[in-house]
């Protein structure tokens, strides 16, 4: 897998503009370990034996008591996925910045990636015409905007029917993924200028727990308040 390493925001903001910018074939997700590896969150060990898609349809039937669910089952499951629910789904942006500030929000000592996946080649999955059950090869999905944080995080999804088999593996299918190596020591200076361009829990989260998680790490942040004022 190639792989680039940076070391601030005027790098990853080089890096993107000259190489990634050149076509729209790119989706991005960001990972707090470089270490984990990309798959699905239904494909981890403590899932992988009971079925999601069964756990998928009891969601459904129970959520609609707290939402007003889409009649169409690919963007019921894009809405679980966004709420926790361990889907067949992986989650991508096709905004870097996006997924940039998923690689190092969270306090790590682990270098954190920035994974960037080129979509040419992979099959687009059609919402109104695809059953779940029949899709048989890792896909792409594109849902619609039911919810705000799928809106907020300009959302793109990956569909993996076998959930535990890793993208880090998938290049000998045609799949290329690349990934941007963001080092421990820099995270916090990277997610300092992602807020000050507008990339924080309060526009990737817009409803009232991204607002109260923005000001809870605000309040808390020492570093940053050293150097800023609040608004």
């Amino acid at each position: 897998m190639k792989q680039e390493i940076i070391t601030s925001f005027s790098e990853l903001h080089t890096l993107l503009r000259s190489k990634y910018r050149k076509n729209y074939s790119w989706l991005f997700r960001g990972q707090a370990n470089h270490e984990w590896p990309l798959y699905a969150k239904a494909g981890r060990k403590q899932f992988v034996n009971y079925q999601d898609l069964d756990v998928f349809k009891a969601w459904c039937r129970r959520a609609v008591g707290f939402i007003d669910l889409p009649k169409n089952e690919w963007n019921r499951l894009a809405i679980a996925q966004h709420y926790g629910l361990a889907t067949r789904l992986l989650d991508w942006t096709v905004n870097p910045l996006v997924a940039a500030y998923f690689a190092v929000s969270s306090v790590s000592e682990h270098d954190s990636s920035i994974y960037c996946l080129n979509k040419a080649n992979i099959n687009k999955i059609d919402p109104n015409q695809d059953n779940i059950e029949d899709v048989v090869e890792i896909s792409q999905f594109r849902p619609s905007a039911h919810v705000g944080r799928i809106i907020g995080q300009w959302s793109m999804f990956t569909y993996h029917p076998i959930p535990q088999h890793s993208l880090n593996h998938s290049q000998e299918d045609g799949i290329i993924v690349e990934r941007i190596i963001v080092p421990a020591k820099y995270r916090e200076k990277v997610l300092f200028d992602l807020n000050f361009y507008g990339f924080n829990e309060t526009t990737l989260f817009p409803d009232i727990e991204g607002l109260s998680r923005y000001l809870n790490w605000w309040s808390s942040n020492e570093n940053w308040k050293k150097e800023n004022t609040f608004s």
